[in-house]
């Protein structure tokens, strides 16, 4: 793609060509747009098959039957959740481009979703987390000890991806900014003594980056996919079962469950996952931070897998 800069070397017919083209806007979107966004990297992922596929149109020669085309594919090839991203991401570039005057009409109005999605309840059993524990002890590192994490946490798979020491006080708190959570909300997080296994486990890869999870030293984990189906299929061979389908995500919810069942309160389940809980003026003035519930329910939901995986 042309950046801006080039163009003054260009023809004044052709400078108009490619300044109105989709992968020059696109560019620009990111840039003005995108950089401002705490989720502006997953935005730019969700827009690369649209770029690479109609980058080069005038922004205002893509139309509706376009976007039908490339959703459905997306939804063909068996990624209908993936295919209502790019919808949601291809929508949005739009409305910021009229914003920008590039255009006057969104040829994606009134195209609906592609796939029905289905509120998701899959969480680990009892048995699945003893199988989940012996196969991540055999993964790559890091991947088997951030899974871990997960399930012990009941945190989110970027959150902690990209933990850094830094962000570890006191020995047993981890704490986020609010430009590290989804919410927007700084957020305190027990580590348990398991969870503190993790973090200080020998043969982890340490550099000046300070990442808890890498392989480089300098930047975290990115690529969540193949460790994810690794894991899976390790869990399968394991139990000499075919286990039903599960992500990473599904350990959060699996935490979740499981400090229930240990009969947590809602209230505390809540400020431990970093939900927002309450009502009305209840959440402007109930600064309480649950520290020591938190403390309490984390220890023993780690201390109940220590039993499930004896």
């Amino acid at each position: 793609a042309y950046e801006r800069k080039d163009l003054k070397n260009i023809n004044s017919a052709k400078r108009t060509d490619l300044l109105n083209r989709i992968t020059t806007i696109l560019d620009e979107y990111r840039d003005l747009r995108l950089s401002q966004l705490r989720t502006g990297n997953q935005a730019v992922i969700f827009l690369k098959e649209f770029r690479a596929q109609y980058g080069g149109l005038e922004i205002d020669n893509f139309n509706r039957r376009d976007f039908v085309k490339l959703t459905n594919s997306i939804l063909v090839a068996g990624n209908g959740t993936k295919a209502n991203r790019v919808h949601t991401h291809v929508k949005t570039f739009y409305n910021w481009a009229i914003g920008q005057g590039y255009i006057d009409y969104n040829p994606c109005d009134r195209v609906s979703k592609p796939f029905k999605e289905v509120a998701r309840s899959r969480f680990l059993s009892s048995d699945e987390i003893g199988w989940f524990w012996k196969a991540t002890s055999q993964d790559l590192e890091p991947f088997g000890q951030m899974a871990r994490l997960l399930l012990l946490t009941g945190q989110r798979l970027n959150e902690c991806a990209k933990m850094t020491e830094s962000e570890i006080i006191n020995f047993d708190r981890w704490n986020l900014k609010p430009t590290r959570t989804k919410n927007g909300n700084t957020h305190d997080i027990y580590l348990s003594r398991q969870a503190r296994a993790v973090v200080d486990r020998l043969g982890r890869v340490t550099a000046s980056g300070g990442y808890i999870f890498t392989t480089t030293g300098n930047s975290p984990v990115k690529s969540f996919d193949k460790p994810i189906k690794r894991l899976r299929k390790s869990m399968n061979e394991i139990s000499g079962l075919e286990l039903d389908h599960f992500t990473y995500h599904d350990l959060r919810r699996t935490c979740e469950t499981g400090l229930a069942a240990l009969k947590t309160p809602q209230e505390v389940i809540d400020r431990i996952t970093n939900h927002l809980t309450g009502r009305g003026m209840a959440r402007v003035y109930n600064q309480y931070d649950y520290w020591e519930e938190k403390a309490d329910a984390m220890q023993r939901w780690a201390d109940k897998i220590d039993e499930l995986v004896r």
